[in-house]
């Protein structure tokens, strides 16, 4: 990779790391493949993650990292090579840490990973009634009558959390991008939950585009 392509391709990244980033249902709500790009499977992937904090962000990776090494892909997580760039001086070295990486991990993609928008919508759900059967007895006839009684749930309010994620493929080679993608998950457990969900997302759709192997 020449040294102009490098500066090209991290300035996009740099651009990306710069606009922030923070995902136990998950679905790829919209994906784009470049027509132009040439379909081969990919060996070795760079994972950056987005994210508020370092902790959060090694968690992203990590998780990212082994999701796809479980499809026989080969990763890395950027944090094992990146620092935190908040701590970088300027622009100029963000970017040169970045194509350090870029070359040290031997990848052939990178995927750039952020949280797009954090949504929290309110349902209502409508009170339901049945027929419950009584925990007593009082003899046949008593329990004749008695055995079942009507019970009645009232209305409720149901608050659901809903998480954008964007998560975009680069061909190192190129330089170009190659495919982007826009997933939601709705109502994670956990974080680890949530990122799971998402990651599997991601690469299952990366499995169907033909860009990761089958």
């Amino acid at each position: 990779m020449t040294s102009s392509r490098v500066s090209l391709w991290t300035l996009a990244l740099v651009g990306l790391l710069a606009s922030g980033c923070g995902s136990t249902y998950s679905k790829m709500s919209h994906s784009w493949i470049d027509p132009t790009h040439e379909t081969k499977a990919i060996k070795k992937v760079l994972v950056i993650g987005l994210a508020k904090t370092p902790a959060m962000r090694r968690l992203f990776e990590t998780q990212m990292m082994a999701i796809l090494q479980d499809n026989g892909v080969e990763a890395v997580a950027s944090n094992t090579l990146i620092p935190e760039l908040k701590a970088v001086g300027d622009e100029t070295a963000a970017r040169e840490l970045i194509r350090g990486a870029v070359v040290q991990s031997g990848a052939d993609a990178v995927t750039v990973t952020r949280l797009v928008s954090s949504d929290t919508s309110q349902r209502w759900v409508q009170g339901s009634t049945y027929v419950a059967p009584q925990a007593y007895y009082h003899g046949f006839y008593g329990y004749y009558y008695n055995a079942y009684s009507v019970v009645s749930t009232p209305d409720y309010v149901v608050e659901d959390k809903t998480y954008v994620v964007e998560t975009n493929l680069y061909d190192v080679a190129t330089e170009k991008l190659v495919w982007t993608g826009i997933s939601e998950t709705l109502n994670p457990e956990s974080s680890v939950k949530g990122i799971d969900s998402v990651g599997r997302v991601i690469v299952s759709t990366l499995r169907k585009e033909g860009l990761i192997g089958k």
